[in-house]
Order: C-alpha cells, then structure tokens, then sequence
C-alpha cells in the first residue's frame, strides 16, 4: 500500500515472520518460489528508479555502469561491458514496476516460504529482476544455474543467450561494485565469477 503525503510517498508492507534466506540457498529451488512476479503490472517504456527514469534498458544499464566505473575499472577493463552492451539488442520485453532490489538479502523464509522486503521502487524489466537475483550472492553461479535463469526468463520474453549472457556480466559487474562497499569478503569471488562469465560471450 502506499499512502502520499505532502508529496512524500511512503510504503505500506505486512510485517513478514521468518528469518533472513541464507546465502548458499539454491539458485534452482528459489526460481520454483518466485511466481508472485507475475503479478507485476506494467509501467510506460522508461526504465529505471522512480526518481530518475531512462528512455530504456541499455540506456540504464549504461548510466549505472558510468557510476560505477571507478570501482569495477579496479578489478574489470569497464570499457569491454560498455562495448559489448553496444552489441547487444534491446530487450523485447516491456518495463513494469517491480521491486528493484530483489536479492538474496531481502528475502524472509518461514516453513520453505518466501517472501521479499525493503523494496526500491522502479520501473525494470523481469530480465533485471532475475539477473539482479542471481547476482545477489555469488553462491551456486555455474552453468547449470545460469541456464536455468536464462529458460525461466523466456516463459517472459525472448532474448538470445548470447545477449543474455552479456546483460549478465554487466549486472555481476554492477554487483561486484556493490560487493566491496557492503559486502568485501564476497569482492574476490565475484571477480573471479565475471572473468568466467566474459569469456562466454
């Protein structure tokens, strides 16, 4: 629910029971939980935060890279993710509302239950939430898994695994950005991840 007032906009959620979902939890399980985003409903074209939309979702994901850039250059050449998010098509999908920051960490489990908290508010595409997740903790990235979000995605929208294998790396680079301000232990892992990611696309 959300309620305005003054031209504030706050949001309303039902406390949710349960504990934190660990790190290790299976990407493959966690894809069999998260149907409820089906219910997303669908946005006008831009994409982005609330506050600062973008015409589209390269134009997005090239402005969160430029952000980022001095960070990832660090541990990445950022100049290749921009070069190959130029190759790539943009997604068929359209943008809707979804919760933004859809990881790992803002998931609560009661009784083998999911649920999300502490949404950030955006208009995104299904390819942004998934991604985001799977990125969200560097456990159980492998091939296996990485197709498995790819064949989720396309009960959504097509796209070719070769593309989606580039929006990938540029969201693992975003998330190991991420990584050495909130969560430095994982920083090591992560660049190791979107080294072997890279070298598939």
């Amino acid at each position: 629910m959300c309620i305005t007032t003054d031209e504030t906009t706050y949001i309303l959620m039902e406390h949710m029971k349960g504990s934190m979902l660990y790190e290790q939890y299976s990407k493959l399980k966690i894809l069999d939980q998260i149907d409820f985003i089906n219910q997303y409903e669908y946005s006008d074209n831009r994409v982005g935060y609330i506050n600062d939309l973008k015409p589209d979702f390269k134009i997005f994901l090239k402005d969160e890279l430029e952000l980022e850039r001095l960070v990832i250059d660090d541990y990445f050449d950022c100049e290749e993710l921009f070069d190959a998010l130029d190759t790539v098509a943009l997604p068929e999908e359209a943008p809707k509302y979804v919760h933004g920051d859809f990881g790992y960490h803002n998931f609560i489990i009661q009784k083998e239950v999911l649920s999300v908290i502490d949404p950030t508010p955006m208009q995104n595409l299904i390819l942004y939430e998934l991604l985001f997740l799977y990125c969200s903790s560097p456990y159980d990235i492998n091939d296996e898994t990485l197709r498995a979000y790819y064949h989720y995605y396309l009960k959504y929208s097509w796209i070719d695994d070769k593309d989606f294998l580039i929006y990938a790396s540029i969201i693992m680079a975003l998330r190991l950005s991420t990584s050495t301000r909130h969560h430095p232990e994982d920083t090591a892992q992560y660049v190791t991840l979107l080294n072997e990611l890279f070298k598939t696309v």
